[in-house]
């Protein structure tokens, strides 16, 4: 959008930023507050009706970020300081135009341009600044670079190259942050080989590592944002911890009739795996077949001799060595009871019959003789 109003002998300072703004019948217009390195930008400056074409009629200067104020051309000039290869004037300067072109801008293109036409006490800058993104993501990497231990402090390192405006860095345990009260931070800020300000954050945990912290996903994020560009990388890990066997026995006890299965577990936690072992206590003899990795121990065809306390033990690298025990009951079924007191009386009954059918016989006898 355009704005004209009549200054022929106005002075003023107009600040601009992405619209374009015009005072009096000097119109001015440049490219938006910010653009990518790399890009191409182009300054309008435009005073219809005036031949701006004599040597010395009009310039471009630039006031940069730290304040100091150079010409960009003079006249149809460009500054030998600013190279022709990058730095262009095009339009009808004899009508009035008076356009500058700069390709594949840096950060030192940054900054206030104005178009000073002689004679015109008029000041109006149109300012832009360059976003150099970050080139790669982070590097993260964990102190030492191995599998963690329960109980060793854990350190995080991240850093990147790069960046303008300075990037930020923040820390994220999986979707959620990583507050600073967790942990104490140390910065390091060096100056790269080509000149690039080098970023390293190096993060120690307040508390250390424990079996739950296996498989969390920390990560370094760095993010840019400059009006209207937001630029994000990351850079993440999964933490892995070793830690010795815990051992959880859902049934403590296990009663099955004679004849039936029994199932005994052992439900074993450890990283790396455990070496899952089961035994019967007082006894050299264990029999069974062994599931679920070990942590199922199943007896089929229970009998009395299978009664008695197992254990189960699980065993990694880590000590100490962790211990499960199950008691294992067997018992009679109701009906082989009944089954076994009913032949048992039936034998005795049999047995009296026979003995009292043989006295019978030897009575008889006797009584013939006499």
């Amino acid at each position: 959008m355009f704005t004209y109003v009549n200054a022929c002998c106005l002075f003023a300072f107009v600040k601009f930023a992405i619209i374009s703004q015009a005072v009096g019948q000097l119109i001015i217009s440049g490219p938006p507050s910010a653009v990518l390195q790399g890009e191409t930008v182009i300054f309008r400056c435009s005073y219809p009706g005036r031949d701006l074409s004599p040597e010395g009629a009009v310039r471009w200067e630039v006031t940069s970020p730290n304040g100091e104020i150079n010409n960009v051309t003079l006249g149809q000039t460009v500054d030998p300081n600013y190279p022709e290869a990058r730095y262009k004037l095009f339009g009808n300067a004899s009508g009035g135009e008076y356009n500058l072109q700069i390709v594949n801008v840096t950060r030192e293109d940054a900054g206030r341009y104005r178009c000073a036409i002689k004679g015109i006490n008029l000041i109006v800058y149109t300012e832009f600044s360059v976003v150099v993104p970050v080139p790669d993501p982070p590097t993260l990497t964990t102190i030492p670079d191995t599998p963690l231990q329960v109980g060793q402090e854990l350190v995080l390192r991240c850093s990147y190259s790069g960046g303008y405006p300075e990037p930020q860095l923040s820390w994220h345990n999986g979707t959620g942050p990583i507050f600073s009260d967790q942990y104490r931070e140390e910065i390091e800020l060096n100056t790269g080989p080509n000149g690039e300000r080098t970023v390293e954050s190096t993060i120690y945990f307040r508390n250390n590592v424990t079996k739950y912290d296996n498989g969390v996903n920390v990560s370094c994020r760095v993010s840019q944002s400059e009006d209207p560009f937001t630029f994000v990388k990351e850079s993440w890990k999964v933490l892995t911890v070793h830690y010795p066997p815990t051992v959880v026995v859902p049934r403590e006890q296990v009663r099955v009739f004679k004849g039936e299965s029994a199932s005994l577990t052992c439900q074993v936690d450890s990283n790396p795996a455990a070496t899952i072992t089961w035994t019967k206590l007082n006894s050299t003899l264990l029999q069974g077949n062994l599931a679920n990795g070990n942590q199922t121990l199943i007896i089929p065809g229970a009998s009395q001799q299978h009664a008695g306390t197992y254990q189960c033990s699980a065993e990694n690298v880590l000590p100490p060595k962790a211990v499960g025990t199950v008691q294992v009951f067997v018992d009679v079924k109701p009906y082989d009871t009944y089954t076994r007191d009913v032949a048992i009386i039936t034998i005795s009954v049999v047995a009296a019959v026979i003995l009292a059918a043989i006295v019978v016989v030897a009575i008889i006898m006797v009584n013939r003789k006499g």
